[in-house]
């Protein structure tokens, strides 16, 4: 089987520094919030802050840490907020998004940890949030 790379063919990358959009070109910075630097900054916006609520309440939601007492031998890992701005297929703006990350990078392998787990979820069904915020409610198993 020959494949394109085998037969010297190449498709050069295109990057992209402006969004295009009705084939009028506007900057990103002026039609999206800005990223926050600092923590600071986003709950100094409201929808920084309610992009937070909302990640902060899925991993309460899904249950992703059990808090336990540290012992004086166990380096505590701290975590951090990244913050993007999404956006469509077409450019237009999607939403503000928050994560909370591990700050794994404090971690040496082999004696702070031995194996790396990073979960993915691709949801079929968008309303798993909403089934996983009203089953915590009214006291049910858990998704």
């Amino acid at each position: 089987m020959t494949t394109r790379s085998k037969a010297g063919i190449f498709k050069l990358k295109t990057y992209h520094t402006s969004l295009s959009l009705n084939q009028h070109t506007f900057s990103a910075p002026a039609l999206f919030p800005s990223e926050p630097k600092t923590i600071r900054e986003a709950l100094a916006t409201p929808i920084w802050k309610d992009a937070m609520r909302v990640e902060y309440e899925a991993l309460l939601c899904n249950g992703t840490w059990t808090l336990v007492p540290a012992s004086p031998d166990q380096k505590i890992v701290g975590c951090k907020w990244v913050f993007k701005v999404k956006v469509h297929a077409d450019g237009s703006f999607e939403r503000c998004k928050a994560r909370l990350v591990a700050k794994g990078f404090h971690q040496t392998a082999g004696i702070d940890y031995t194996e790396t787990f990073s979960p993915r979820m691709y949801s079929m069904c968008p309303s798993l949030p909403n089934r996983c915020i009203r089953n915590d409610r009214t006291g049910g198993g858990n998704y």
